[in-house]
């Protein structure tokens, strides 16, 4: 990823393609349709796709540019020993606000499938405010009436629903509930929760037996 100037400071992604183009990488494709679809939609919340081009069999895509990511945070609290790390005042901020970006993605039928702390953006301004944006639309499938079958095990296993774990295949909008809950509870404790939680080993060995 790099950083390109102009009137405003924008992320470059490259991604190299194949010489057969029709085997162009699905979830970029699938990202750039997404994004482009909440674009009119004018989606706060999320990701901003400025521009997308092909060249010389290479995908160009430009996003809005942000100073890093929840993950970042997260890792940075943990080697300084903090307890936490964010005011309650701004955990609670950034929380309303990824609660308002999944609102626009569930508004428009999109499950994102892979919520976690590094695909949530942050971009700090003067005065301390912090602006999140969700990202990495990869893996995002349209809930449907009738369910359709979806791939089991998505979803980052720290951040996986039971449902899920338990090979379901026709889940909701609200995997990506679970993920934002497991997501605030390790703001506040800067652990993943799943880990300290014994009842995730049984039900993955339930999981297994079936």
């Amino acid at each position: 990823m790099k950083k390109t100037k102009g009137k405003n400071l924008t992320s470059l992604v490259k991604e190299s393609l194949t010489n057969n183009l029709t085997t162009l990488h699905y979830p970029a494709l699938r990202e750039v349709v997404v994004l482009k679809s909440l674009a009119v939609r004018g989606c706060v919340n999320v990701s901003g796709l400025r521009g997308v081009r092909l060249i010389d069999g290479d995908l160009y895509r430009w996003y809005d540019y942000v100073d890093g990511t929840m993950a970042d945070d997260l890792s940075g609290a943990r080697a300084q020993n903090k307890p936490y790390p964010y005011a309650p005042e701004v955990a609670k901020s950034l929380f309303k606000q990824l609660l308002n970006g999944l609102s626009a993605l569930h508004q428009h039928g999109i499950i994102h499938r892979n919520l976690k702390p590094k695909h949530l953006l942050l971009d700090y301004k003067s005065g301390g405010e912090v602006t999140l944006k969700i990202s990495d639309f990869a893996l995002t499938r349209v809930n449907t009436e009738p369910k359709m079958d979806f791939t089991p095990d998505q979803v980052t296993i720290w951040y996986r629903p039971p449902e899920i774990l338990m090979g379901d295949k026709q889940y909701t909008t609200s995997v990506d509930i679970w993920s934002a809950g497991c997501i605030f509870a390790e703001m506040c404790v800067l652990a993943q929760i799943r880990a300290r939680c014994g009842i995730w080993g049984q039900t993955s060995k339930a999981r297994a037996s079936c």
